[in-house]
């Protein structure tokens, strides 16, 4: 017999598809007949009644355990392929070292996330995209860059991620709450 751990995300999600469709129209079968029901105070009409009850209440906590697995199964994948896109970047155009040099140099925390690269990543793009170098073989190269820069980004926010906000406001942020001036 097939456990959680078993399934694909993609088995789960079928199977979490084909649950819910099957609980509803089981609850709907089961409300008719229980509506029908509601008026007769016979006990076994009562003890069918409580029986419903439970059986609904348990098919949304497998439900539910299910979508819980999955939101938990999704999260973690995204974030096995965020890291893996992040070494294959650092691999091409150093990517991760951008980010850690550049936190480096501005005395900030070193980018430890997905969220904290994100971050660096767009921003030195943005840079990057103001910069106009004269020569043109510079200007070839800095729009490859640019665009690698931009096209890891888009693919790091396609798996969901969003940049951690900017470090410097992470540090105002905590000197207000210790009651310093902003």
């Amino acid at each position: 017999m097939n456990t959680l751990t078993d399934f694909t995300t993609q088995d789960l999600a079928r199977l979490d598809s084909l649950l819910l469709v099957q609980a509803l129209q089981a609850l709907q079968e089961l409300t008719g007949a229980a509506d029908a029901d509601l008026y007769s105070e016979a006990p076994e009409c009562q003890a069918g009644l409580n029986r419903l009850q439970d059986s609904i209440q348990q098919a949304y906590a497998v439900l539910m355990g299910i979508r819980q697995a999955l939101g938990s199964e999704d999260v973690a994948l995204a974030e096995v392929r965020a890291n893996r896109i992040l070494d294959e970047a650092e691999e091409a155009f150093a990517a991760r070292s951008l980010g850690e040099e550049r936190a480096l140099c501005g005395e900030w925390p070193r980018p430890s996330t997905v969220a904290d690269y994100l971050f660096w990543i767009e921003d030195e793009a943005r840079i990057q995209q103001a910069y106009r170098p004269d020569d043109p073989e510079q200007a070839a190269e800095q729009r490859f860059y640019v665009e690698a820069l931009q096209e890891l980004a888009l693919e790091l926010r396609g798996l969901g991620f969003s940049p951690s906000p900017p470090p410097w406001e992470a540090a105002v942020d905590r000197s207000i709450a210790a009651g310093g001036a902003p």
